[in-house]
């Protein structure tokens, strides 16, 4: 990489603890995009500059700590944000071309799908290219993908999403006395305590 190159030989043109910097470059092999141009700059203005390792420091204090990890891929699980299968979880089984792949779940036919029709989730299994329905499922079990959505949070509001929709009227107004109870019982919980504090 070039300027990758170009970082190094000025770290070792201005005689800065290369060891510590070493650390800094391991990181900065996983850095891509604007960021990776942002860093560049960065790092060039700060040697110039007579504190440059304690610039570096600060440079590296404002990167993201995670990288991201949400990449298409075969095993991926993805949710179906669009049409007649919204909702559903389903996996990577296999990516067509730039748009599309080709995603299975146990309750439904393998099909392709649009790219911009799934949401992908940090849920990731391991299984062959275009395994069969059987290996998936099996995959699927072993990995335990349905209790990790459901106990992550996304999954918990997508349950609360679906719970609040199917209500009636009536169910709406019973919850909307209990919203009422509730907010009566921690306001008189509050004046307690604050009568307490004076």
């Amino acid at each position: 990489m070039e300027d990758r190159n170009t970082v190094i030989s000025v770290v070792n043109v201005r005689s800065i603890e290369t060891t510590a910097f070493k650390s800094y470059l391991a990181t900065y092999d996983q850095i891509d995009g604007p960021i990776y141009k942002y860093f560049i700059t960065s790092v060039l203005t700060a040697l110039s500059s007579p504190s440059a390792v304690a610039s570096l420091r600060r440079v590296f204090a404002d990167l993201p700590k995670m990288p991201f990890k949400r990449y298409v891929e075969i095993g991926r699980v993805a949710l179906v944000n669009y049409g007649k299968d919204y909702g559903k979880l389903v996996v990577i089984v296999d990516v067509i071309d730039q748009n599309r792949a080709l995603v299975d779940a146990p309750d439904m036919v393998r099909s392709q799908m649009n790219f911009k029709r799934l949401s992908l989730t940090d849920i990731k299994i391991e299984i062959n290219r275009v395994p069969k329905k059987k290996a998936l499922i099996e995959a699927m079990e072993k990995a335990d993908v349905k209790n990790k959505w459901e106990n992550s949070s996304w999954g918990r509001r997508l349950t609360v999403q679906k719970r609040r929709a199917s209500l009636n009227d009536f169910d709406r107004f019973k919850l909307m006395l209990a919203k009422i109870k509730k907010a009566g019982i921690v306001r008189q919980e509050l004046a307690r305590l604050k009568k307490e504090a004076a």
